[in-house]
C-alpha cells in the first residue's frame, strides 16, 4: 500500500509504535492535541494483530503538519515514545509488500519472487485466536538462528508450502527448547483448514533447512502464555489485543 503523492504534503510518518496499537489510538492522541486526522494508514499482521511498528497519518491541511511534529514528537502512546516526521519522498510502504509475512494463494512456482502475495491487512483482525481454536496452525521449530540467513530460511519454507494457501505468517520468534537439540527458533503458518495442516505436518516433517531438521505441529500453546492487551498486563510491547475474550481460545 503506497500513500498518493498528491496526499504527501499533509501526511507525517509516525514511528516506533507499541506494536499492540491500532488505528483509533493513533486518531485518539493527535484529536486530542488539537489536529484533525483524515486518514490513517496502518497495517496489521492477520496472525497477531501487531502492527509493524510504523504508520502514516493524513491530517486535514498542509498547516497542521509542522505544529503536530512538533506537538507530539517524542510524546508517549502506551509504553513507548513515539517519532514524527514530514513523509517526503520516502514511502516506508507498511504494508510487508516484500515480505511473506501477509500469507499467500497456493502456486505452482517455486520460487518465493513470484509468490502470489496476500492483500495487506488494513483494519484489525477480529478474532486472532481463531486458527489456534481451530487447529489450524502449524509451528515449524529447530530452523537456523535467522541472523544473516533470514531470507534464505523464507525462501526454502515457501518452496515447501508454496502450493498451499497459506493465510498468513507471525515471523520468527525464538522460545526456549524443551530438549537440547532444537534451536530454539520458529515460525507458525495458518492455514485455512485443519486438515491442509495436518497434512503439511505429515508431509514435511523432518526435512532439512539449513541442515537442521525441521520439526512441524499444531500450535497449541499453553494458556498461560497467551497475554491478551486487556488482561491487566499494561499493555506489553508484544501482547495481543484480541477483540473476543481469550476464554474462548480452547473451546471446540
Amino acid at each position: 500500500m503506497s500513500v498518493p503523492l498528491e496526499y504527501y504534503s499533509r501526511c507525517v510518518w509516525v514511528r516506533d509504535l507499541a506494536v499492540f496499537a491500532i488505528e483509533e489510538d493513533i486518531r485518539e492522541l493527535f484529536v486530542e492535541s488539537g489536529f484533525t486526522v483524515d486518514r490513517v494508514w496502518i497495517n496489521y499482521n492477520s496472525m497477531t494483530g501487531h502492527n509493524p511498528g510504523q504508520c502514516i497519518v493524513m491530517l486535514a491541511c498542509t498547516s497542521e503538519v509542522e505544529p503536530a511534529m512538533v506537538t507530539l514528537h517524542d510524546a508517549y502512546l502506551f509504553n513507548r515514545r513515539i517519532r514524527i516526521q514530514r513523509l517526503t519522498g520516502y514511502d516506508p510502504d507498511l504494508a510487508y509488500s516484500i515480505g511473506i509475512e501477509r500469507g499467500w494463494f497456493a502456486s505452482e512456482d517455486l520460487s518465493i519472487w513470484q509468490a502470489r502475495l496476500r492483500e495487506p491487512v488494513t483494519t484489525y483482525p477480529s478474532d486472532i485466536f481463531a486458527a489456534l481454536r481451530e487447529s489450524r496452525r502449524v509451528t515449524v521449530e529447530n530452523l537456523p538462528r535467522p541472523q544473516g540467513i533470514w531470507n534464505l530460511i523464507y525462501s526454502q519454507l515457501y518452496h515447501f508450502l508454496h502450493e498451499y494457501n497459506v493465510q498468513g505468517t507471525g515471523g520468527f520468534f525464538k522460545y526456549p527448547p524443551l530438549v537440547p537439540w532444537l534451536s530454539g527458533f520458529a515460525m507458525a503458518f495458518d492455514f485455512p483448514t485443519k486438515s491442509e495442516a495436518n497434512e503439511t505436518i505429515q508431509l514435511y516433517q523432518g526435512r532439512l533447512i539449513g541442515g537442521r531438521p525441521i520439526q512441524l505441529s499444531i500450535s497449541k500453546p499453553p494458556l498461560k502464555y497467551i497475554v491478551p492487551w486487556d488482561s491487566g498486563r499494561g499493555g506489553g510491547h508484544n501482547a495481543l489485543r484480541d477483540r473476543k475474550s481469550i476464554e474462548f481460545l480452547y473451546r471446540l
